[in-house]
């Protein structure tokens, strides 16, 4: 049994042992740091539906981890790089030479030794067939996952972009109302300062009880001690920012943050037109793959039961026809093998496509969101607010 991870970036899928589940997400940050490099600042983990991975939980407690529904991993690094993520090209050894065999085959004179020769490379022919299909099943298996797991960050792209939108009007409301009579503020600042240097006056009594006494209240010991901080000074920064809390600074801001949201909720950039039917068109080339794998098997079968048949008989007179017969075969299994090349080499490039249409898509989505939620910060620290 293993944990599943799924890099969206590029398409792969990370493995760790189970042990991981029963940890939390922040051990699980640490194994895929040690395991596979990436840094994890840089690591955003979610899972389907768009919830994001909190790092004390531990990972049992999320529905995912499994090959057909991994936790979604997001290289943050891989987003903000100018290099768009490689699909890395996978070769087999004796994918590349059936082409010259079959034509070295069929230059064999017809004895036993090449009914033998040639059922060897039928059999090749179906065991490359066979790795060659497996290979574009797990390619489109991916680009399935990269669907699910763009599904997911959208999902909780929205959920974040609504709670911070909600967030950030409610407190600039907020924030609209109680400086609604700022000189009303002043006034009970001035009362509230002066009740506070009155009381932090140090009493009389622990001045007699003290033969180092000194006549300074609480107030002016705590500006000494916190310069250049001290409350005369905080306070004065208070009201500055109060009186620039007003419409003339909110309302542009307010547009913008406007404008951001609209960018996030962009749908031609959130939904991928076309892909549902790109991976059903994939779908289907997989499935004209298994019915390839299947001819050649029934071929390299064919070939075995007449080599078999040739040994019993003993008859030379038979290899003339039997020769001639599977050089005509050889030459269809090696026209399925050029098919499943072809299906191999579409597979791989739209994989490679799909990756560099979600690099885009991240790389607009991410920086605007990371503005977004900054200016909603940057805002309201310049006012002299709370809200995180």
């Amino acid at each position: 049994m293993k944990l599943y991870v799924f890099m969206v970036n590029t398409g792969t899928t990370l493995t760790f042992d189970t042990e991981l589940a029963v940890q939390t997400v922040a051990d699980l940050k640490h194994a895929i740091q040690a395991k596979y490099k990436i840094s994890i600042q840089h690591q955003v983990l979610v899972v389907n539906g768009g919830e994001c991975m909190a790092a004390e939980r531990r990972v049992c407690s999320y529905s995912a981890g499994t090959d057909t529904n991994p936790i979604f991993l997001f290289n943050k690094d891989l987003i903000l790089s100018d290099r768009p993520p490689t699909i890395p090209k996978t070769t087999f050894s004796a994918e590349n030479e059936m082409q010259l065999k079959v034509e070295e085959s069929l230059m064999m004179p017809a004895v036993f030794h090449t009914v033998a020769s040639r059922t060897q490379l039928a059999v090749e022919m179906y065991e490359v067939a066979k790795k060659l299909c497996s290979f574009c099943e797990r390619l489109v298996h991916d680009e399935h996952l990269q669907h699910q797991g763009w599904a997911a960050i959208m999902a909780n792209l929205d959920d974040c972009t609504h709670s911070y939108q909600k967030l950030l009007f409610k407190q600039i409301e907020q924030a609209a109302r109680d400086s609604g009579k700022p000189e009303d503020h002043q006034e009970n600042s001035d009362t509230k300062e002066s009740t506070a240097f009155q009381e932090c006056q140090i009493p009389g009594e622990l001045k007699n009880g003290n033969q180092h006494s000194f006549n300074v209240s609480l107030l002016d010991w705590i500006n000494v001690q916190d310069r250049p901080n001290d409350v005369e000074s905080l306070v004065r920064k208070c009201f500055d920012s109060m009186s620039r809390l007003d419409p003339r600074i909110i309302q542009p801001f307010l547009a913008e943050c406007r404008e951001t949201i609209a960018k996030l909720d962009n749908q031609n950039m959130k939904a991928i037109k076309g892909l549902e039917d790109r991976l059903y068109a994939l779908d289907q080339m997989i499935a004209s793959c298994n019915r390839l794998v299947n001819e050649q098997k029934e071929l390299a079968q064919g070939f075995l039961a007449n080599q078999k048949r040739a040994e019993n008989l003993k008859d030379p007179s038979v290899l003339p026809d039997l020769c001639l017969s599977h050089a005509n075969q050889l030459m269809i299994m090696l026209t399925n093998h050029k098919k499943l090349l072809d299906f191999k080499q579409k597979c791989t490039t739209a994989k490679q496509e799909l990756a560099n249409n979600l690099q885009v898509r991240l790389k607009v989505i991410v920086p605007a969101c990371w503005i977004h939620f900054k200016s909603i910060q940057i805002i309201f620290t310049d006012h002299g607010l709370t809200c995180f």
